[in-house]
């Protein structure tokens, strides 16, 4: 589990060092948000800093991911 503050702001940064332009946190948070209605990523408790996030399983439930 990764907070939500941690991830959005450790993609902003890779975002910006790929890219070359400074990303918006705003707009890191609503692309999380899409990640999470659509059942990539879901919450799964919280800290001081919010929500923790966790990839999704295959079909969208509860079960990690596998990388074979």
């Amino acid at each position: 589990p990764l907070d939500g503050r941690k991830l959005r702001d450790d993609a902003a940064r890779l975002l910006a060092k790929e890219t070359g332009r400074k990303v918006i946190a705003d707009t890191v948070a609503n692309a999380l948000s899409r990640l999470v209605s659509k059942g990539t990523v879901a919450r799964r408790g919280a800290n001081e800093h919010g929500p923790m996030y966790v990839l999704s399983g295959e079909n969208g439930g509860d079960e990690a991911p596998t990388l074979n």
